[in-house]
């Protein structure tokens, strides 16, 4: 894995997509490889919740498999741990860091076997604390950031989760009849929920997007707020800068693809510019 900032290669990006962030060539080695197997734990319990040819008895004992190596009061295992299971268990227990988090975002996809709408806003947010905040707060012990660092990157978590679900609502509704996006919104703007299944960006749907787009730069915003972290080295620094960067970056560019299309991602151009700001921002807090 190449360690300049920003930098990626396309198989690597399609395998785990994390290394295609700006900001993931500026961590360290060991943060890089600890962030990673936390990152192929929560890939995978993403895989078991949205494979669309799974009934859900399959999805629920595959869920299982990934929850074996954290049984509780030191109970073996019942069935044969999955590896990235084994992976992040072993990572955790081996920096001392508590395990519950992850079952947390297991309870979000065994949620994801049986609900398929969202009333309101908050019954998703409360969906989202399960499934992303839990990332947020064993990325955080994992990379040794102090409580007030570790509640902005809660609300980030959160923001990246909603920039998510806008960008898989299609896909969540065709594949799976799963819509995220709560149902009060498409009511209050006449919006027609199936135009999300055939892929059809009324302007009614397009509100309905902006809304939680919205939620989101509120939530990246919050992240944001206050006195800048003091996270310890400028790699750190760098990477945090970067990643926020990009985050206001992709919801700019969700907007604007949903008036006129294009593609989201980053320009060559965008990207070493992003890495060239968090660099020098990152020294400069030194």
């Amino acid at each position: 894995m190449s360690s300049e900032p920003g930098s990626k290669t396309t198989a690597d990006a399609a395998l785990e997509p994390w290394v295609s962030w700006v900001g993931w060539g500026f961590l360290p080695a060991r943060a890089r490889d600890d962030l990673s197997v936390l990152f192929r734990f929560v890939a995978a319990v993403h895989a078991v919740a949205d494979q669309p040819a799974a009934g859900q008895d399959r999805k629920e004992a595959a869920l299982a498999v990934l929850a074996a190596p954290f049984a509780e009061d030191g109970e073996p295992p019942s069935q044969t741990p999955a590896p990235e299971a084994l992976a992040i268990a072993a990572l955790l227990r081996e920096r001392g860091v508590e395990s519950h988090p992850a079952w947390q975002m297991l309870q979000a996809a065994g949620q994801d076997l049986r609900k398929t709408r969202y009333r309101d806003w908050s019954e998703l947010l409360t969906w989202c604390r399960f499934a992303a905040v839990p990332v947020a707060t064993l990325a955080s012990a994992l990379l040794g950031l102090r409580p007030e660092e570790a509640r902005r990157f809660a609300s980030l978590a959160l923001a990246v989760q909603l920039l998510e679900i806008v960008r898989r609502s299609a896909t969540h509704s065709r594949w799976l009849g799963r819509i995220y996006l709560p149902e009060r919104w498409f009511s209050e703007v006449g919006a027609d929920i199936a135009d999300l299944e055939f892929a059809r960006i009324s302007d009614p749907l397009r509100k309905v997007r902006g809304r939680a787009l919205d939620q989101a730069l509120v939530l990246l915003e919050e992240a944001e707020s206050g006195k800048p972290p003091a996270l310890d080295g400028w790699r750190l620094r760098a990477a945090a800068r970067a990643l926020m960067a990009e985050m206001h970056h992709a919801i700019r560019r969700e907007r604007l693809v949903a008036e006129h299309g294009g593609s989201t991602g980053l320009s060559n151009m965008r990207r070493r510019l992003i890495a060239a700001r968090a660099a020098w921002g990152a020294f400069l807090r030194r």
